[in-house]
């Protein structure tokens, strides 16, 4: 499942969050399967660099994990497995109002925070995958043509729109 054509230069930024594991362990290799067979033939095509802590070469890891999901253009959150980091930076991210995609694998239930947000359902098959790919360039479209939409429950509560911070 690769991508046609060279990708473009990267000019956004898309942090994945989710259980990474130890080196070839049942959450390692499910996160490099979404990974590499879903968000970065479908992202980077669209200018994206999509990273992941444990891929970051940043020696800083919380301080590089907390600036991606502050600043960073997008977050794709893997929610299966009920990992508490993941629901950790996941809330990091909705406080800050900007875009987070949520995946969970099918089979799993949300936690019950995250269940009113519509995620992306996904099996480790062809049509799946191809399905997942599609409905995520469908959210990818909707952020690029609603760029002041938040549906984080924090952000709306608190007032908070976009921080943008380091800009103008």
């Amino acid at each position: 499942m690769t991508s046609s054509g060279p990708s473009p230069i990267p000019d956004k930024k898309c942090f994945f969050v989710s259980r990474i594991g130890a080196d070839a362990s049942a959450e390692r290799l499910n996160s490099d399967f979404v990974l590499n067979n879903i968000l970065k033939p479908e992202l980077e095509p669209l200018g994206y660099e999509v990273i992941r802590a444990d891929l970051d070469p940043d020696p800083h890891m919380t301080k590089a994990i907390l600036t991606h999901l502050m600043l960073d253009d997008l977050v794709v959150a893997d929610i299966t497995g009920g990992n508490p980091n993941v629901a950790y930076e996941t809330a990091v991210r909705h406080a800050t109002g900007k875009p987070c995609i949520l995946f969970l694998q099918r089979g799993e239930r949300p936690p019950f925070d995250l269940s009113v947000i519509k995620y992306l359902p996904y099996d480790k098959n062809f049509d799946s995958v191809m399905n997942v790919r599609e409905q995520l360039k469908l959210r990818i479209s909707f952020i690029r043509d609603n760029p002041s939409h938040c549906d984080s429950d924090i952000a709306t509560l608190f007032g908070i729109q976009f921080l943008k911070l380091g800009q103008p």
